[in-house]
């Protein structure tokens, strides 16, 4: 995947510290490219997310979160448990066509 320092560290605590002058310290290359060792497939939907600001209910599943949890995302942490709880008390909102912002 190709994307922004500042796309991925608007989006996550885990990339806010990897690129925050404290960690390029530690660094030993001075590379621009990162090497990401995680499911490509869930990466994509949470660059996704990051990219966008939402991604389609449909899209999450326990891998997605899992994800979002290990890379910090807490905004869409945050929309997750916010979509449980309205599942858990349901109004008139359809929620498989939701989209979580």
């Amino acid at each position: 995947f190709a994307t922004s320092k500042t796309t991925l560290a608007s989006n996550s605590t885990y990339f806010q510290s990897m690129f925050s002058s404290s960690w390029r310290a530690w660094r030993t290359s001075n590379e621009e490219e990162i090497f990401v060792d995680y499911d490509p497939a869930v990466f994509e939907v949470l660059l996704k997310y990051m990219r966008q600001g939402c991604i389609p209910s449909k899209s999450l599943d326990e891998d997605v979160i899992l994800g979002a949890e290990f890379f910090g995302c807490e905004r869409l942490l945050l929309a997750i448990k916010c979509l449980v709880y309205r599942h858990q008390y349901p109004r008139t909102l359809d929620y498989d066509s939701a989209e979580v912002t």
